[in-house]
């Protein structure tokens, strides 16, 4: 086995993601922020075996967007904090940002039925 970029589970039943692997290495974090490193082959540099990576991850992810958004409510938040708006002030300007992040939110909606 060989580590690729994804979600990986651990010996311990923990899920990991690999954000980067070289022939010799790879380094990832899990949900809350944990950092580690591991051989190409998963074994983890730190001796805790239990981190070793076994696997991908292959159960169902849950959605990022929380409860109550609707998923272009969450794209156009997210298409919002790339933007810089404290730079201009006045409604016209806001109402614009608005608009925009909704648009990417529905061209965003449209890419994935392809």
């Amino acid at each position: 086995m060989k580590l690729t970029i994804g979600w990986w589970k651990a010996r311990d039943g923990s899920k990991w993601h690999v954000d980067w692997a070289g022939p010799c290495m790879a380094v990832g974090h899990n949900e809350v922020g944990e950092c580690r490193i591991w051989r190409s082959d998963g074994i983890a540099t730190s001796g805790n075996d239990s981190k070793d990576l076994t696997s991908p991850w292959t159960e169902p992810m849950h959605s990022p967007v929380p409860k109550g958004l609707s998923m272009r409510d969450w794209f156009a938040g997210m298409a919002l904090s790339n933007r810089n708006v404290e730079e201009h002030s006045g409604l016209k300007w806001a109402d614009y940002v608005a608009d925009q992040a909704y648009a990417i939110a529905d061209a965003m909606l449209k890419a994935r039925e392809k």
